[in-house]
């Protein structure tokens, strides 16, 4: 009888604390869509979002939203123009990105991302190798037209990455590539 109220109790407990888990998890995935929805109106807003989000996911071990929030504070310092304090954000975040199993469209939007960061402050050669990791990982997946979408987005980056820094040839390539 007594073993019986222990594993109720423990039950009981562990419910508990998943609830609780979940709701916070909810809250977090609410703050996160509305950091994304301020983010090209009010970056300010965004950026409130996004670090709120990021502090509730320190404080209970949400991990696979912590990636996302801190994409999305970086996303907001780039869109301030602060693009050096974006890619001390961003980079860290490949490590934990490589760490985790579940990988998704937020790979190819962090090297993106990174490669855009990188083009704007006139880095040509990094942002090309971030452009090229984008490449590879589309290319390894051609099923679906957004895919084709997105490579030819990555492939006329890629040649104006080229044309900037006076390797015409090359960008003449990635838009001939781009025509196919």
């Amino acid at each position: 009888m007594n073993q019986l109220i222990y594993i109720l109790i423990f039950l009981l407990v562990n419910v508990q604390l998943f609830a609780e888990n979940n709701k916070d998890s909810l809250r977090v995935e609410s703050l996160l869509r509305n950091s994304e929805s301020f983010l090209t109106v009010n970056a300010d807003s965004s950026l409130t979002y996004a670090t709120i989000a990021l502090q509730l996911c320190e404080q209970n071990k949400l991990n696979s939203l912590l990636i996302k929030s801190k994409f999305l504070i970086g996303k907001n310092l780039q869109n301030k123009g602060k693009h050096q304090e974006a890619l001390d954000v961003y980079i860290p975040l490949q490590l934990q990105l490589l760490q985790n199993d579940k990988k998704d469209t937020l790979e190819l939007k962090l090297y993106t991302e990174i490669a855009n960061c990188y083009g704007d402050l006139k880095k040509t050669v990094k942002a090309l190798e971030y452009l090229f990791l984008v490449t590879s990982v589309l290319e390894k997946d051609v099923k679906s037209k957004a895919n084709d979408y997105l490579l030819a987005n990555v492939y006329t980056s890629i040649a104006i990455s080229y044309g900037k820094s006076g390797r015409h040839e090359q960008a003449a390539g990635f838009v001939k590539k781009n025509i196919e």
